[in-house]
């Protein structure tokens, strides 16, 4: 047998093993490409109005930012703090929260849509001292994230970005590994195929059950806006998992759309007139 021979018969399982070996890995890498796009859905700074509006809802967060807006606000009567407790969960009120800024750079929230709206609020609700005691608040508008917390949430943010950026890149070129080495590349992209939608299923069935989790670690008020959250952010994840498992889907439906055009093609060695 000649040494060419011999050698291309090597190369075939060769080829064959690479091939399989990079649409496994694929799996993983998608895996952790999904879920950092979803963990930079899930952390990105233009949800902190979503955050706060959040929280309002519930007595022990929401305690603490109406300490922040309204000066005194534990020292106020029962009945006087039940006013504010109506106002802050009305809906303009709720709406304008939402509108709360925070940049990720300097960590400072700005409370100022909140404020303002709380001030009107209370003004119509027959509370004019109070209003202009929030109006005048020397204090400002303005709270800074304290610098641990923040830094824990770059730190989540960044590892998000390169689990993204870094698993899609490397589930791009395992993928054109696997399909440059295989000898039934068809074959082999339904296999790629299978490994995306199965991460996309893993992270989804993951961040399905991420609710659940927050509520057996956290507090009773800190879950409920986590659990809130996650729902808020469930059309965007939905998108983003629902396009990697259209792609999956695709990639594994593609060896039955290329049947046919396959059966039509000659045979090697003859002509369409013999």
């Amino acid at each position: 047998m000649p040494a060419t021979d011999r050698t291309v018969g090597h190369a075939g399982p060769v080829r064959g093993f690479l091939a399989g070996l990079a649409a496994v890995l694929v799996f993983f890498t998608a895996t952790a490409g999904l879920a950092g796009a979803v963990g930079l859905t899930l952390l990105d700074p233009h949800r902190a109005g979503d955050v706060v509006a959040t929280a309002l809802g519930e007595s022990d967060l929401a305690s603490r930012i109406l300490g922040r807006v309204v000066p005194g606000y534990t020292t106020l009567d029962p009945s006087t703090r039940a006013a504010v407790r109506g106002v802050v969960r009305a809906q303009p009120t709720l709406d304008a929260a939402r509108r709360v800024e925070f940049d990720a750079s300097t960590g400072k929230v700005d409370l100022q849509p909140l404020r303002q709206e709380v001030v009107d609020a209370l003004r119509q609700a027959g509370q004019p001292r109070l209003a202009a005691t929030v109006a005048h608040d020397e204090r400002g508008s303005v709270v800074t994230v304290p610098m641990k917390d923040l830094n824990r949430y770059r730190d989540a943010r960044e590892l998000s970005r390169r689990a993204a950026l870094l698993g899609g890149l490397a589930t791009l070129v395992l993928a054109g590994v696997a399909l440059l080495s295989s000898r039934h590349r068809l074959r082999t992209g339904r296999s790629v195929g299978v490994a995306v939608a199965l991460a996309a299923l893993v992270v989804g069935a993951a961040y399905w059950l991420l609710p659940g989790a927050a509520q057996s670690v956290g507090s009773n008020d800190a879950a409920k806006v986590a659990s809130a959250l996650l729902d808020l952010a469930r059309p965007r994840v939905l998108v983003i998992l629902g396009s990697a498992l259209g792609v999956g889907v695709l990639l594994i439906l593609t060896p039955l759309i290329a049947r046919p055009f396959q059966r039509a093609r000659p045979a090697p060695g003859t002509s369409q007139g013999s």
